[in-house]
């Protein structure tokens, strides 16, 4: 018997759910635009893990029932169909270096952390005015397909031209931002040598 969770249906449905992320935040709707953005960038790092090989969505609790399953080595699937969360997903994604670790320099990753938290709690709790999210959704994305051997224009469909002018607006604000640093990390290393004879110290 086929399994019911694969590539094809897991890109598939990471596709559907951008479409209506994008919807839903072209209407102003932050907390639909925060479930469907979270499931969708939950299954397309599945499918990416899926596409390295199906047994990395198992999770590890002692149970094997989903491993032997996504390993073929079994006929038919559990009764109860159980895979790996999103923050595993991603967490399995960074040490494959797929997605960008965790680091000082850059707030990427707490972005996508930040992302699949507020997934969470609108699911469970709802939640009120928050950060806009659009920007590290998309770039998440951007991030996969290359990975999934897809291209953007098929993930975003319709969606592809506004997706571009959020990549671009996105690469042009952390330009700016690097440029600021330096200018300060200069600033304070000016500073900091400040009482050096001339030409002891170049910056």
């Amino acid at each position: 018997m086929d399994s019911p969770v694969t590539f094809d249906r897991l890109y598939e449905g990471a596709k559907r759910f951008a479409r209506l992320a994008m919807e839903a935040h072209a209407e102003q709707d932050q907390e639909v635009f925060l479930l469907h953005a979270g499931v969708s960038v939950e299954r397309l790092a599945k499918a990416a893990l899926a596409r390295v090989h199906p047994t990395l969505l198992s999770e590890v609790n002692g149970k094997d029932d989903m491993l032997l399953h996504f390993a073929g080595a079994v006929s038919k699937p559990p009764a109860r169909l159980r895979t790996i969360g999103a923050s595993t997903a991603i967490g399995r994604l960074r040490k494959m270096d797929v997605l960008p670790q965790k680091s000082k320099s850059s707030s990427e990753a707490d972005d996508l952390d930040g992302l699949i938290e507020l997934r969470n709690g609108v699911a469970h709790l709802g939640t009120g005015d928050v950060e806009d999210y659009l920007g590290t959704f998309v770039a998440t994305v951007d991030r996969l397909l290359p990975h999934l051997g897809q291209e953007a224009s098929s993930f975003w469909e319709s969606w592809s031209d506004a997706a571009q002018v959020v990549l671009d607006d996105r690469a042009d604000r952390l330009q700016k931002d690097v440029r600021l640093r330096m200018n300060q990390a200069r600033h304070r290393f000016r500073t900091r040598f400040a009482d050096l004879p001339e030409g002891a110290v170049d910056g």
